[in-house]
Parts: C-alpha cells; structure tokens; sequence
C-alpha cells in the first residue's frame, strides 16, 4: 500500500487507514469509490413477472415488507443481529407481515447457520426467514425486496452492496460505521436515502426496522429513487473507470 507512486483507496475511510497505519503522505493517496452497473440494477428494466414470481416463491404477498440481506453467513456481516433485530419488531408490530431473505451462503460455516436457525426458532420467526444461498442474479433480488440491511459487525472497506441496492431503489439500512457514511446518506445529513444505526447494536437496528416497515409506500419509494440518482452521479462504474485511468495517465 504505501510502495507505488500513486495509492488508490475506495473510500476515505480506506484512505485514512492506510495515512494512520503506515504513515505516508496523504498527497499520495487517492480516493476512487468503487462503482456499479447502475444500468443493469435499473428496475424499470428487470421483468415485473419475474419479481413476481420470486416474491411468490418466498411467501411474500404484495402487502408483506420484504427485508434483504445480501452477504455470506458469517458473524462479520452480522446476520444474528438482523433476527435479533427482527424479533423485536415482531413484539412491537404483533401483526406484521414481513419475509426476511438471505441473500448468500455459509461456505462451510454451518456452525453459523445452525446457530442462526436456532434464533429464528427462539425468536418465533418460523416461515419468515429463507436462506436463499448463493444468488447469481442479484438485481432481480433487490428488485423485489422493499429494504436492503447491511448490519456489518466490523467497518466495510466500502461496502458494494450498499451501493447496488440503492441503484436498484432500495433504501438501505446499514451499520454507521466505514465506507457505508460516505454512501449511505439519511435525513439527519440532508438526503435521505435510508437509515444507518450504531453498529453491534439490536435495538437501534430494530427501531429503524420498524421506521421502514412504518414508512408509507410513496415515501419508500421517493426514498429509493433518490438513493438511485445519488448513485448515478457518485458511484458508478463509468466514473470508477475514468478516474483510475487519469491517474494512470497523470504518472505516464
């Protein structure tokens, strides 16, 4: 990290890493965001019936809220938290009905899974939960989910996810902690484009699921498509692309 003449970092955060740990000269460094496809995660282009389709196959009726979380099983990406989380929803809005999706494997952590399936039976999340494994088409997923959470116990890096979903016009809740302050913008800041909350925490991470579960269907989707254009303009890969090559170019 700190041998070439020019050290590209994906996020401030990443940038003020490598400036505390190893000491170097902050000149040297620049931040490039990492970017997405934002025209494939478009909605208006993945096929309604195919969303559809995938909300039925998860037992989401068209008034179910529908939580994604899209990250391999394992403490990190703080999966446990979300059922945490989740449970107290469901003691608070007895009602509710909302379906809660996997979106990733364990790659052998089973002892993980298995803990996380002995939550959601203590917790009386039975029938609201899939494991949806290894996903390969992941705009058809945030398409059809309402919320994407990202509760990493530990800071992302940058955290692409969260940049996904919001091109897909899904509003995110995420830890506050990483690259997810420099691309999950809330209220408090002026954009809302979803929620972050203290990380390693249930309660807080609770209280802003019950915020979107609440949040009435126009103003979710006004939220979704602003997070979009906050995208478009800040994180794609176009963007990505042109500012690596200028710095390429700059030390040619």
């Amino acid at each position: 990290m700190t041998r070439g003449d020019a050290v590209i970092a994906n996020s401030q955060f990443t940038a003020d890493r490598i400036t505390t740990i190893h000491n170097i000269n902050p000149d040297k460094i620049h931040v490039i965001p990492r970017g997405c496809d934002a025209d494939m995660l478009d909605p208006a282009k993945i096929d309604k019936h195919v969303v559809a389709h995938l909300r039925t196959q998860w037992g989401a009726a068209e008034n179910h809220t529908v939580y994604l979380c899209p990250a391999r099983l394992t403490s990190w990406k703080g999966q446990d938290l979300v059922l945490e989380a989740l449970g107290t929803l469901m003691r608070k809005q007895k009602r509710a009905r909302i379906k809660l999706i996997f979106a990733g494997d364990d790659q052998g952590r089973s002892d993980y899974r298995k803990a996380l399936e002995r939550m959601i039976t203590e917790h009386g999340l039975t029938g609201q939960v899939i494991f949806a494994g290894h996903v390969t088409d992941m705009p058809q997923f945030y398409a059809a989910a309402d919320f994407v959470v990202l509760p990493s116990r530990r800071p992302e890096p940058f955290g692409r996810t969260a940049i996904e979903a919001q091109a897909s016009a899904v509003p995110v809740i995420a830890a506050d902690a990483g690259g997810f302050r420099e691309t999950v913008k809330t209220a408090h800041e002026g954009m809302a484009h979803g929620w972050r909350v203290t990380p390693n925490n249930s309660e807080a991470l609770a209280q802003a699921l019950i915020e979107a579960y609440e949040m009435p269907i126009m103003q979710r989707d006004e939220m979704g498509l602003a997070a979009r254009a906050y995208v478009a303009e800040n994180f794609t890969q176009a963007r990505m692309c042109a500012q690596t090559l200028h710095i390429y170019q700059s030390l040619v």
